[in-house]
């Protein structure tokens, strides 16, 4: 018959009346798991998201001939970041960026042009639809 005492190992979490609760995290496993197959799936999954979200609040396009319109300039840049929580690890991200020329303009407007703040609103829905927030 085995003993109901068991050798604590790990950081003590809760200590109870009838239970003290430790846990020993698996470093190793979770930063494994940081930059995994799956969560790198979903993670760009979700960039898609915002991607589309992005283009659907950017301002309308212009017909100005051989200009590359703001609407039409998103890219997704997969990789990885680092130096991120205790202890630091490297974790997957995709980084939505916007490469025409007028980006800084929609982004903060000027004294002729409103600012768009897409990348704002973007993250703002992102933040709003995340199921871990709700």
């Amino acid at each position: 018959m085995a003993s109901a005492y068991v050798q604590a190992r790990g950081r003590l979490v809760h200590r109870g009346l009838r239970c003290t609760v430790h846990y020993d995290p698996d470093k190793k496993g979770m930063a494994r798991c940081a930059v995994g197959k799956e969560l790198t799936a979903d993670v760009l999954k979700l960039a898609q998201k915002a991607l589309r979200f992005a283009k659907t609040v950017s301002p309308p396009r212009s017909h100005k001939a051989g200009k590359v319109h703001y609407r039409d300039a998103f890219i997704l840049v997969p990789g990885t970041v680092s130096n991120i929580g205790k202890p630091p690890m490297r974790r997957v991200a995709v980084k939505l960026i916007n490469t025409s020329p007028q980006a800084k303009i929609v982004e903060v407007g000027t004294a002729r042009s409103p600012k768009y703040e897409v990348l704002r609103k973007t993250l703002d829905h992102l933040n709003g639809s995340n199921p871990l927030r709700q």
